[in-house]
């Protein structure tokens, strides 16, 4: 599904335009390719990027609630994925379509196996 992703400055988020041959591009200028580099050696802070924000998945890491709940937690939020491709194969082109419908059908056959409610 490489044809979803429009290439993107690893620094800034610009989108880059796009090249026929040689090597893919990582930043949209010099700039952004020096920022990034500073960033790598010294820890400064690449031109444009925001702080790190916590991941949604963020009380998952922590041990802030017992482990059998984050597995619930955490089954429940797969199962509401599934939902979402199920919902995207109605709503999504004929090529996408089919592969949202069968990540859907494969999620939830495979969540409410290994899974199955009590």
């Amino acid at each position: 599904m490489a044809c979803l992703q429009i290439p993107k400055c690893a620094t800034c988020g610009a989108q880059l335009p796009p090249q026929r041959t040689g090597r893919p591009r990582r930043y949209c200028s010099g700039r952004c390719s020096k920022a990034a580099s500073r960033a790598r050696r010294g820890g400064w802070p690449a031109a444009g990027s925001a702080a790190p924000e916590a991941p949604a998945d963020a009380f998952l890491v922590g041990h802030t609630a017992p482990t059998d709940e984050q597995v619930a937690a955490a089954v429940h939020e797969a199962l509401l994925l599934a939902a979402a491709f199920r919902r995207l194969s109605h709503e999504a082109r004929p090529q996408f379509a089919w592969r949202c419908a069968s990540v859907a059908d494969t999620l939830d056959h495979v969540l409410r196996r290994r899974f199955p409610a009590p």
